[in-house]
């Protein structure tokens, strides 16, 4: 039943696109026959400006040719009304057709899983019940007895259950088939959330600033006097190497209303996911100016790791 469901689908489907393809070619005619009235209009005007006004027979012929066109051109535009009237019933149909093999196809899966149902239900309602015996003749001890007697009463729930249901359920799949009962909604996939990599905010003291790949593996870089999110890795690597502090750093206090120092070039940022290379460090040094109160300078020197 499905297939010749489907095969129906497939005329309407070609029959639709017959349709559409027919359509495109009259409106190309429309295009043709305007271009004609234009060209028959413009003729008589120029006749009506600068011809022998005494010459009927040309005349009525130019005005003949304006009648013959405008008169095309209402037929085709008559029949490009049609044609999408067509080919809106065509659509109706498609899609009726296609909600009918999609019921077909929802009505055979319900079927076929009853029939799995009514497959396994004996043998298991059998095995069931040869534990529960077995279980039985060990009822001296209480517990097995008890589970027993549960598995005993609830294989004659699960047998007058499934003898009304199943039939119930034939029943529906014959509706859904039949269009008078809706397709069953898929069950919802579960899709696993997936919580955020742990990063580490630090403050950029680097002169070059930092570089390093975030855990989305994007290449990320974090300009001096800037505050970054790090992952665990590199957070420990900027601050190891004095590339970064904590936000309780002193110098994070000093320097956090300072706006960030443009953004750093990439080729000179000291890269916190290459713990091979021995990166310069940046040391902010305070000093005191005689007179003026203390400032801070900074430089680098090479740390080895």
């Amino acid at each position: 039943m499905l297939f010749q469901k489907r095969s129906k689908m497939q005329k309407l489907e070609s029959n639709l696109a017959k349709l559409k393809a027919r359509a495109a070619l009259l409106v190309d005619e429309r295009i043709r026959a305007q271009a004609a009235l234009d060209a028959a209009k413009n003729a008589r005007q120029i006749f009506m400006l600068e011809g022998d006004l005494s010459d009927e027979k040309t005349r009525w012929k130019l005005q003949g040719s304006v009648d013959t066109c405008t008169s095309a051109l209402t037929g085709v535009i008559e029949s490009i009304a049609t044609q999408d009237n067509l080919i809106v019933d065509a659509e109706q149909q498609l899609t009726a057709e296609s909600y009918a093999v999609a019921c077909v196809a929802a009505s055979e899966k319900v079927t076929t899983d009853v029939d799995v149902v009514e497959r396994l239900v004996s043998p298991w309602l059998k095995a069931t019940r040869e534990l529960a015996g077995s279980l039985q003749s060990l009822d001296h001890v209480h517990e097995a007895g008890a589970i027993s007697a549960h598995l005993t009463n609830f294989a004659g729930d699960v047998e007058i259950a499934t003898a009304i249901v199943i039939p119930q359920l034939r029943n529906l799949a014959q509706a859904i088939a039949d269009g008078n009962a809706p397709i069953p909604r898929a069950p919802e996939q579960f899709v696993p959330v997936v919580e955020p990599a742990p990063t580490v905010q630090l403050f950029v003291v680097a002169v070059d600033g930092v570089k390093w790949i975030d855990a989305e593996g994007k290449p990320q870089l974090g300009g001096r006097f800037s505050h970054v999110f790090l992952t665990e890795s590199a957070a420990a690597r900027a601050l190891k190497i004095g590339a970064c502090v904590k936000l309780s750093d002193p110098q994070r206090v000093a320097h956090d209303n300072r706006s960030p120092v443009g953004i750093p070039d990439p080729t000179t940022a000291i890269d916190l996911d290459d713990s091979n290379r021995i990166e310069p460090m940046v040391a902010v040094v305070p000093f005191v100016r005689p007179g003026r109160g203390p400032f801070t300078i900074s430089y680098k020197e090479p740390v080895a790791l």
